[in-house]
């Protein structure tokens, strides 16, 4: 899920972006394991942008931890 937090100066309206990021949620079962849920299939071109970048992000997020 991508979350995006904007500021707004009240005086002017004017909005500006002041955080952005992206969460990753597990479906658990019954018994509180993990579990797999139907595969996502993005219907917009943002969001099939953000699917195949979701592959290289959690690539370097594994080198990191190694």
């Amino acid at each position: 899920i991508l979350v995006r937090v904007w500021s707004e100066n009240t005086m002017s309206g004017k909005l500006k972006l002041a955080n952005e990021a992206f969460f990753t949620f597990v479906a658990m079962d019954e018994s509180g394991k993990p579990t797999t849920v139907p595969a996502l299939q993005p219907e917009t071109e943002e969001e099939q942008t953000f699917f195949e970048e979701a592959a290289e992000r959690r690539e370097r997020r594994l080198a990191e931890k190694k």
